[in-house]
């Protein structure tokens, strides 16, 4: 006879605010949680590199108690304890999942839940950088009451004579670049749909990139003649510079 309750969560390399974009990269922290009902099964560790050419699932925290309240509090405890950093995950998702009335109280989830009546709002997560890249300091503004984060070359503000604090110091190298065309996940160029040499206009598509099964449309950021600098069947880092758009 079944006894209890348990619950399943994946814990995958991809940034729920960002429509669960995979973020391959290298894990530079990976603290398990643990105490009664809790299980974890894995095959990554700190230091381990998750590809872009597989699936992005780092590990399975299940959850057992005897009954789903307890479950639930069980569940709750094990996501806040679980530690990943160096790639973004899906952890601040369950988090809120797991305190949604939806799934805890009236179980009204479906199918169609996530792109319909999901309404928590989750933050952007720092994405891992590729080496080499200039300073950047990061800071906030507040728009129409809600906090933003800002990403400025280091330049910017060293042209006021303003320091720059060390902490700050991460760039992708493409804000240095006029007219960049950046990847918008760490993965391979699939395909251009565009050739160097043509005119583009601001937001068409000129190219899809692939990475963990999800294929991303790489979009202009302004109207002009296109560059190639990263040919097809090759890969790039996220925010790094697969070509440019030039007036």
């Amino acid at each position: 006879m079944p006894r209890g309750h348990a619950i399943e969560l994946r814990i995958n390399a991809e940034d729920p605010a960002k429509g669960f974009l995979p973020v391959p990269g290298t894990i530079t922290r990976f603290d398990l949680p643990g105490g009664p009902g809790v299980r974890v099964d894995s095959g990554v560790t700190h230091g381990d590199t998750i590809s872009g050419f597989y699936d992005s699932l780092m590990a399975k925290l299940v959850i057992w108690a005897p009954d789903r309240d307890q479950a639930l509090a069980r569940a709750r405890q094990a996501v806040k304890a679980f530690r990943i950093e160096g790639v973004a995950s899906v952890l601040p998702f369950h988090e809120a999942v797991l305190h949604s009335p939806d799934f805890t109280k009236s179980f009204s989830v479906h199918t169609r839940w996530i792109e319909t009546d999901f309404s928590a709002e989750l933050a952007e997560q720092v994405r891992p950088l590729p080496p080499g890249n200039s300073p950047l300091q990061r800071c906030w503004i507040e728009i129409d009451g809600r906090r933003h984060q800002l990403a400025l070359p280091a330049s910017f503000q060293a042209a006021s004579g303003s320091a720059v604090p060390a902490s700050l110091a991460e760039t992708p190298q493409a804000l240095q670049v006029a007219g960049a065309v950046t990847a918008p996940i760490s993965g391979i160029v699939q395909r251009w749909l565009k050739t160097s040499g043509e005119t583009v206009s601001e937001g068409e598509t000129l190219a899809v990139m692939e990475a963990m099964k999800m294929e991303v449309p790489v979009l202009a950021a302004r109207n002009g003649v296109l560059s190639i600098q990263i040919a097809a069947g090759e890969s790039c880092q996220q925010d790094g510079v697969l070509g440019k758009v030039t007036p």
